[in-house]
């Protein structure tokens, strides 16, 4: 891995364009900083996932075709992230946040045993 020489400086603007228009490992050389450090970036800037999908997701519009008038295409929201069955957190493992996936493995150990 090579040595990044701008490792402690802070990030400026025209740097947040940069990450926001190139790919990950282009902006990363183009920077002078290492990838896994503009992957966080990008990550804190909310400007998608690792993989650079920065598109919002979109669907044709049935009225454009039907009618002809109207935008051609609509964004379509990102899914709702699941919640605990227990406790209403974010969910991790089948369903459940990990506090509670942990007690009902805890729960399960004790009573096998």
């Amino acid at each position: 891995m090579a040595e990044a020489p701008n490792k402690w400086q802070r990030w400026t603007d025209t740097e947040d364009s940069v990450v926001d228009l190139f790919p990950a490992r282009e902006a990363a050389e183009l920077l002078g900083r290492t990838y896994q450090a503009v992957r966080s970036r990008r990550d804190q800037k909310g400007l998608g996932p690792a993989h650079g999908n920065q598109k919002p997701k979109k669907r044709l519009r049935r009225e454009y075709f039907q009618t002809g008038e109207g935008p051609r295409e609509e964004v379509v929201p990102p899914p709702k992230r699941p919640k605990c069955r227990l406790c209403r957190r974010k969910a991790r493992a089948k369903g459940f946040c990990l506090k509670c996936y942990a007690r009902l493995r805890y729960r399960a150990k004790r009573a096998d045993g």
